[in-house]
């Protein structure tokens, strides 16, 4: 995981009403730190009979049973002519947020096929 830090310098003048000022005290120097919450998950989709739903048509989709990683649901969807005509020769996979209230997320995921 990348870490990325970022450093303020802040200098606080004042001045006084008569009388002598006493010398600048040393910088103060402080740290904290920002952690990026990260949750994984996994999900199998197991697809029985795979050469029975070539010809199902491009786009056209078979989904997984909603599941939940992170507090949110997800869906996976198969598409065994491909996701559009450019891939017709192709399956295609997707992940699919279900429930689109709340935050942003940000996905890393990771397809495998296992035979």
């Amino acid at each position: 995981m990348g870490q990325a830090l970022a450093k303020a310098e802040i200098k606080l003048t004042s001045s006084a009403l008569g009388g002598s000022v006493a010398p600048p005290p040393l910088p103060a120097q402080t740290a904290s730190s920002i952690v990026a919450e990260t949750v994984s998950g996994s999900h199998v989709l197991k697809i029985d009979g795979y050469s029975l739903l070539k010809g199902l048509g491009v786009n056209k989709f078979i989904r997984s049973a909603t599941f939940s990683v992170g507090g949110r649901s997800w869906q996976m969807r198969f598409y065994p002519d491909g996701w559009d005509k450019e891939n017709a020769d192709n399956v295609s996979m997707a992940l699919f947020l279900v429930d689109t209230e709340g935050t942003d997320v940000k996905v890393r995921a990771r397809f495998s096929l296992l035979d």
